[in-house]
């Protein structure tokens, strides 16, 4: 499964690569067409085009006789009542394809997710780092050790949260670049990397021990082996926001507007009936 999501995740990387070059904004755009064109693609070959046209144009007509005969009382309760139960088929026949839509759009949001969701550390920049263990006691807190760098600076001793068995550090980002984050335990070495880049890149918040769930929402980093005492490594990345027209706004909004305006704009020119 491990190798399914590797693939997944290679074929990504191999899209997104020539956008590295391009301006972020303009970067997103582009996917978001290319997105509302896939939804137009799978819709077309995964629902029954005719009877959505047919039943489109039956809600079209009902709606005509409510204004053609807004005097007759009879007629309009009918179309009334018509245009529910053609509104009912259309939902019918439209609801499977737009969850096999759903599939290859949650794919993107993820892979969009890492590229757009955080942005790189400024040099200087402080942060905290997150290690989760697998016990609680004392004696595991102090099996680990996370090492200096030329890259980073560690500014604070290890806070111990017996609790949530957490061990949480302060660090100054001192260089750009990709480089590691070093922890010791015992003889073990457990790396995670961090990426401190002006340029479109996946900025991976998080490595972890392995689950299906786990892994496909964070598919950047080799999981962490079982047999290791850490659980998790987490560094938190400041959160990345768009200027659109001189306003901040969340890559989610421009992303969904716009796929949604190329899905609905280009509908004609691929034929598809929505």
């Amino acid at each position: 499964m491990v190798f399914v999501l590797k693939v997944i995740n290679f074929f990504f990387q191999i899209i997104f690569y020539p956008l590295k070059f391009v301006p972020e904004i303009w970067a997103l755009i582009i996917v978001s067409v290319v997105t509302g064109i896939v939804m137009l693609v799978v819709f077309r070959h995964t629902s029954n085009q005719k009877a959505i046209k047919k039943t489109k144009d039956r809600i079209k007509a009902h709606i005509l006789e409510l204004v053609l005969y807004k005097d007759n009382f009879k007629i309009i309760f009918k179309a009334i009542g018509s245009i529910f139960r053609y509104n009912g088929r259309y939902l019918r026949q439209t609801i499977i394809p737009l969850v096999i839509v759903f599939i290859p759009v949650i794919l993107i949001l993820i892979q969009l997710n890492y590229r757009y969701q955080f942005r790189s550390f400024y040099p200087g920049e402080r942060t905290l780092v997150k290690v989760k263990l697998n016990g609680e006691t004392s004696e595991n807190f102090d099996k680990i050790k996370f090492l200096n760098s030329p890259n980073y600076r560690i500014e604070t001793p290890a806070l111990r949260i017996s609790g949530a068995s957490e061990l949480d550090w302060r660090v100054q980002i001192l260089n750009a670049g990709k480089f590691d984050l070093i922890f010791e335990n015992g003889g073990d070495t457990i790396k995670k990397a961090v990426n401190r880049t002006d340029r479109i890149s996946v900025l991976s918040p998080k490595r972890q021990k392995f689950s299906f769930a786990e892994y496909l929402f964070c598919p950047t980093e080799k999981p962490i082996a079982e047999n290791k005492l850490i659980k998790s490594i987490e560094i938190l990345y400041p959160h990345k926001r768009m200027n659109v027209f001189g306003f901040n706004v969340h890559w989610l909004v421009v992303f969904f507007v716009v796929s949604l305006i190329a899905a609905f704009g280009l509908k004609g020119v691929f034929h598809v009936e929505i």
